[in-house]
């Protein structure tokens, strides 16, 4: 699981489905903990959801009879989304050896049922102990040790041994991670972010003789805090942090010995080669029952494999989807594209293979962010020039240049761009001859440069917006196909914008039945004033896809597609956000069209302005954050898809 989706691996790990389509909600895609039917596994139980509000249909606790194929909801409770609350193990739990009992930990509290979840019992309620048990982080029950339930919760670890009838404290932490028990004599041991704990005991029915033992110190000290724990087989403890250290121990953390973690194989396209070790994020790790040396751990850039006990690891890639996608360009004459993602800044290439951004920024001079998150979101090419804008971890904007065709990159900072103010690069659109001439959108407006990015002048006429962390779903400027001086703008809250002069000055130029609108613009790169845009706003009807072909004076509708409200979607985080790209004629569209439900929406291809139309997407197939469509200037009928989560598409004519 991750933080937007599930999958399943009947071949230890080797190859993967995806499951997270076959549930009837888009915000059921977030799965935040799995557990299976230790007697049966198509089996399985799935906690869903992400910061879910009162009235989300999809968020709860799901169960699956069939292996993931179909779900049936059995809790209407939430669960915590991707954030630090998340970053333990299992929010719910089955007894091994008792399948019909199971532990939910939930948003509104410690769920039990005793009869296959048919019936919930709320046993610790956001309220029962002073909110502690409130986000509870994970569950830990032993089948050797009856009616004792171990919680790590946000405020420290708690133990019930009456099957959570009364509950004790034993320590107050920011955060207990995992917790773990050895099999033969109830050894217990648990992380939080800073601290690794044992538990000894001399009678385990007696949380009052319980003795914990700060272990700690005994570890050499990693990076990103503990995050890693889990029991092998022989009752062996690994521990690790999220970066840098990982360590076994045979004695109950007596002595540790620590292992490579190198890796090896073939490596992703991404990854840096420079970089020897596995990544970050290593927050599980489960052995494979027939073989002991065979590891399989989650980290931060998806599963990896072990066959030789953790010393050398190697990427498992099949089925599992890239880090989340954002946006995606096209160079007007060359078969290369830009294709944005969360931490790798994007990826630079065609059908055929594709170079890394990250990979290639993190080996020149003076730049050291390995570990960074950095968001790539949308490019713009002038033959051999390239130019992608992005954001770091902290909504600081910066350029990522090449002046070779993509050999070698550089980054130009936020700090060096003279003039520019404001935090998240929202979107960009260049000139159509002069690389030094493009504009920057941000949170305090738009932003014009004549010299390259060395110094920048706002536009005047539109005015600025706080966009917060919804940059990376916009796309509201383009340039029209043959007036150098045409500029096109369709801006969130505010409407249609168009200038005249490259982008210093801008009007309003509203459709009359609009009111202020947002959605997605495009002007045709190959048809003088084409404009294109779809609509998504709030508690608005009628036709979304809308068509200007006189640059934004006169605007006609086109297609059956409906406008999405986005307090009725989960729409405001990228989930039914329309999409859309046109191309001498061709139109893409990810949109609600005439025969899609309330529950998932479809992506449309028109090869003659909107005449005709091909569903690319199958009935079957719940579309998944679409957060960019582009047409392939080069191969007619070739559409490139962006999926937020779930790497890129592409559909072959």
């Amino acid at each position: 699981i991750n933080a937007e989706y599930g999958y399943r691996s009947d071949d230890l790990g080797l190859s993967w489905q995806w499951l997270s389509s076959f549930f009837p909600y888009r915000s059921s895609w977030s799965t935040q903990g799995i557990s299976i039917d230790p007697r049966n596994p198509d089996v399985l139980y799935a906690a869903v959801s992400d910061e879910p509000s009162p009235t989300d249909p999809g968020k709860g606790l799901w169960r699956s009879l069939d292996g993931g194929k179909t779900f049936t909801k059995l809790l209407n409770v939430g669960f915590a989304g991707n954030s630090p609350i998340r970053y333990g193990r299992e929010c719910i739990t089955v007894d091994q050896n008792y399948p019909d009992q199971i532990w939910v930990g939930s948003l509104e509290g410690l769920y039990y049922s005793a009869d296959y979840g048919s019936s919930w019992t709320n046993i610790a309620d956001k309220n029962t102990i002073n909110t502690t048990i409130y986000g509870s982080i994970h569950i830990h029950t032993n089948p050797k040790f009856k009616g004792q339930v171990f919680i790590g919760a946000v405020n420290g670890l708690w133990v019930s041994v009456d099957y959570g009838k009364t509950w004790k404290q034993l320590i107050q932490l920011d955060m207990v991670l995992t917790v773990i028990r050895n099999d033969n004599d109830g050894t217990t041991f648990f992380i939080s972010s800073d601290t690794f704990y044992r538990i000894d005991a001399s009678n385990w029915n007696d949380p009052t003789s319980y003795k914990l033992v700060n272990l700690t110190s005994t570890l050499k000290k990693g990076s990103g805090g503990f995050c890693l724990l889990s029991l092998l087989k022989d009752q062996s403890v690994v521990v690790g942090y999220a970066v840098n250290v990982m360590a076994i121990t045979k004695d109950n953390g007596n002595t540790f010995t620590y292992l490579a973690m190198k890796l090896a194989g073939p490596l992703p396209v991404w990854h840096n080669a420079a970089e020897d070790q596995i990544p970050w994020g290593r927050n599980a790790l489960i052995q494979d029952p027939t073989d002991s040396s065979r590891w399989i751990m989650g980290t931060g850039y998806g599963p990896m494999v072990s066959t030789d006990g953790g010393n050398n690891w190697e990427f498992i890639t099949k089925g599992i989807g890239e880090v989340v996608m954002y946006g995606l360009d096209a160079h007007p004459q060359k078969d290369v594209f830009f294709m944005g993602c969360m931490d790798l800044i994007g990826f630079i290439g065609n059908i055929d293979g594709q170079i890394c951004l990250r990979s290639k920024l993190s080996l020149m001079p003076n730049n050291s962010f390995t570990l960074e998150l950095r968001y790539g979101h949308r490019a713009m090419f002038w033959d051999d020039t390239y130019i992608v804008i992005a954001n770091n971890l902290y909504g600081e904007g910066f350029l990522a240049l090449t002046q070779d065709g993509g050999n070698v990159w550089w980054e130009v900072s936020q700090n060096n761009m003279q003039g520019l103010k404001g935090w998240n690069f929202v979107d960009c659109v260049g000139s159509l001859n002069d690389p030094k001439d493009f504009i920057i959108q941000n949170n305090a407006g738009l932003w014009r440069t004549k010299d390259g990015g060395q110094t920048f002048t706002q536009s005047k006429g539109v005015w600025s917006y706080w966009w917060g962390n919804n940059w990376w779903m916009i796309r509201s400027l383009d340039k029209d196909a043959t007036n150098e001086n045409i500029r096109y703008g369709f801006f969130w809250g505010t409407g249609f914008f168009r200038s005249d002069d490259g982008g210093d000055n801008w009007y309003q130029q509203n459709h009359p039945h609009w009111p202020t609108l947002s959605g997605v613009m495009v002007a045709d790169p190959k048809r003088p004033l084409n404009v294109w845009v779809v609509l998504w706003t709030i508690n608005v009807t009628g036709n979304a896809l809308w068509r200007s072909t006189d640059g934004g004076k006169t605007w006609e509708p086109v297609g059956k597609f409906s406008v999405v409200d986005v307090t009725k979607t989960n729409s405001l985080n990228g989930a039914d956000l329309p999409a859309l790209d046109v191309y001498d004629g061709q139109i893409a569209i990810a949109a609600y069209g005439p025969n899609d439900t309330e529950l998932s929406y479809s992506i449309y291809y028109s090869p003659d302005e909107g005449n005709t139309w091909t569903v690319l997407t199958s009935s079957t197939f719940h579309l998944i954050n679409c957060v960019g469509l582009r047409i392939d200037p080069r191969n007619k009928g070739r559409i490139y898809a962006n999926f937020s989560g779930r790497s890129t598409a592409v559909w072959l004519p």
